[in-house]
């Protein structure tokens, strides 16, 4: 399936099968980059508009370093997505599956930590526009959870 096919199909409400990729803000104006592990919820307001969700994506993936990152977890495994994400200002989550399928109410963790986020203030307004209705109520830095934020979830 290719990117537009994919998120046509995620933004009619299907659960992608694969990593879905999306960016939130929280209340201080910080910027995360979430993965959604092919089961997790994510806020319809993503889908709202496939030409400002890719261009807001490809401005996010086109940052350089900025600084260095705290991973938070540990274990044999390819960290690397959410540490280049922490290293471009981005707090980096991940909905982590247990059963290999949906878990309702299940948060998505946080994987790397920026020493220097990066802020809502920081980016071009056509992203900033996007990603603005995008927001938790909270900080970054510990458990996401989509379902009790958002009043509208891909199902």
């Amino acid at each position: 399936m290719n990117s537009d096919d994919y998120f046509n199909s995620a933004a009619e409400g299907a659960r992608p099968f694969d990593d879905f990729e999306w960016y939130a803000v929280d209340s201080r104006g910080q910027i995360a980059f979430l993965t959604s592990a092919g089961f997790a919820a994510i806020p319809m307001l993503v889908f709202r508009d496939k030409e400002a969700y890719f261009s807001a994506a490809h401005h996010f993936e086109s940052l350089p370093v900025r600084c260095t990152h705290r991973l938070i977890v540990s274990g044999p495994y390819d960290w690397s997505s959410w540490i280049e994400a922490a290293n471009r200002g981005l707090f980096a989550y991940d909905w982590r599956p247990t059963a290999g399928q949906y878990v309702p109410d299940k948060p998505y963790q946080l994987m790397a930590k920026p020493e220097r986020p990066l802020l809502l203030t920081e980016i071009p307004d056509a992203v900033r526009q996007w990603l603005t209705p995008i927001c938790f109520r909270g900080e970054f830095g510990e458990d996401l959870y989509p379902e009790r934020e958002f009043p509208q979830v891909n199902l």
